[in-house]
């Protein structure tokens, strides 16, 4: 009797171990699922940092062009101001204006 209740414990035993090498099994495949996921997320995550640091060379560049244009800008509008003073200031001859033409002599 002893002995068919250790075949019994033993056959129990097999069976737990069985179960446990299913369950090891199945997590390891689950771990490698969820490590080859978190791969493809830090590849995406790399990508993405590589685009942000791209699109932020690509904002200093269009700020130093701004930055430049507007300064051209300023200097033109100085310019142009200072020509309509000069043009202002300066004197006009109405002598063409006042004198007949040869169709009036």
């Amino acid at each position: 009797m002893k002995l068919e209740g250790n075949i019994g414990t033993l056959e129990k035993q097999d069976e737990q171990l069985t179960g446990i090498t299913r369950m090891a099994q199945e997590t390891e495949g689950t771990t490698n699922s969820i490590i080859t996921n978190l791969r493809k997320q830090r590849n995406k995550i790399t990508t993405a940092t590589d685009d942000v640091r791209a699109a932020n060379s690509n904002v200093k560049v269009g700020t130093q062009v701004i930055d430049s244009m507007t300064r051209r800008e300023w200097w033109y509008k100085v310019m142009l101001h200072v020509v309509i003073v000069v043009l202002f200031l300066a004197p006009v001859s109405y002598t063409h204006l006042t004198l007949p033409t040869n169709r009036e002599v």
